[in-house]
């Protein structure tokens, strides 16, 4: 009987003991020598820089149409209600494509989300270059008409065409592009990333031209010095493209920081831009010749759109550094 209540007693004890175990706090994990804990180098936000090389083709067609339209009421001989009407047209039309290399810089800010083997993010780049590109020799049609109405009799009929051949040089500058990418990426190692992205991109451009004459319309501009009365000129037009962007790379973790080599093509919308003549509208004098009252009114236009397309591809290299593991390493 003695031995049965110091068994029992001896189990009571045990398990009292195993409760109190469980009833203690697990210990803490153990922190680094700085007093913060490791954190995952691949989950979370980061920031990236990166110098690459890009090749840019852009495509440009070109179409111009203008008239001139001068009606003159009083003449010396005809008396001072006759009337004349000359009328002369112009079209224009040419293609041409270029392409160029030059040099960009970029900055990137993003997030991961890092599942098992696999990663997904977002991310936004930006991006600043200036390319020249499109050097275009018209090939084309120009194509001339005109006629002389006196007093509602055609006196001067005529139309030709002839071969434009002339080098108009065409400058495409893309200046900056702002890319919003998702992202996704296989760890082949615990340290290797190969990832691909799918997004949108809007850039912006500056064509360049030595042809002509351009107002502040539809983005454009008339160039530095030009002369409303003729002789040739630079103007630019400014403006935005956009278009699909998709992108392929490697990442290597290096600890505390990562490389990568990413491929980047953005392939924009095609877009027309509209450039209007400098002396578009209508004017009017009125003068005395031979004692003749003689009015002039001339309405003249000039419309040149060019419808640009363009892609790129680009080939970066640069460094990312993970917020989560710089604010562990250099928090004090």
């Amino acid at each position: 009987m003695k031995k049965l209540l110091g068994a029992v007693a001896f189990v009571s004890l045990r398990a009292t003991g195993a409760a109190s175990a469980a009833d203690v706090p697990a210990a803490a994990p153990m922190v680094t020598k700085s007093g913060w804990a490791p954190v995952n180098a691949w989950d979370g936000a980061y920031v990236s820089g990166a110098l690459g090389l890009i090749r840019q083709h852009a495509d440009i067609n070109q179409n111009v149409s203008s008239v001139f339209n001068q009606t003159t009421i009083g003449d010396p001989l005809l008396g001072a209600g006759a009337v004349t009407t000359n009328i002369m047209t112009n079209t224009l039309s040419g293609t041409g494509d270029g392409r160029d290399n030059g040099i960009e810089a970029v900055f990137s800010v993003g997030y991961n989300f890092v599942f098992s083997s696999w990663l997904i993010g977002a991310q936004m780049d930006a991006s600043w270059n200036r390319n020249k590109d499109v050097v275009t020799r018209m090939l084309g049609t120009n194509t001339n008409t005109g006629s002389q109405v006196v007093n509602s009799n055609v006196i001067v009929p005529g139309s030709h065409s002839t071969l434009a051949t002339g080098v108009i040089d065409f400058s495409l500058q893309k200046n900056w592009t702002v890319s919003e990418l998702a992202r996704i990426g296989y760890f082949v190692t615990p340290k290797t990333l190969v990832y691909g992205g799918l997004g949108w991109s809007v850039s912006g451009f500056d064509l360049i031209n030595n042809f002509g004459f351009v107002t502040s319309t539809s983005g454009c501009a008339a160039g530095a010095g030009a002369d409303p009365s003729g002789g040739a000129a630079v103007g630019t037009c400014t403006f935005t493209m956009n278009g699909f962007t998709w992108t392929a790379g490697v990442e290597q973790d290096f600890g505390g920081w990562r490389g990568f080599l990413q491929f980047k093509s953005i392939n924009y919308r095609a877009k027309d831009v509209t450039i209007l003549g400098q002396n578009n509208g209508v004017s009017s004098r009125t003068g005395i010749d031979t004692f003749v009252p003689i009015t002039v009114t001339t309405v003249q236009g000039m419309t040149d759109v060019r419808h640009v397309s363009a892609s790129t591809l680009e080939l970066n290299a640069g460094i990312t550094i993970p917020l989560g593991v710089a604010f562990n390493r250099w928090r004090p």
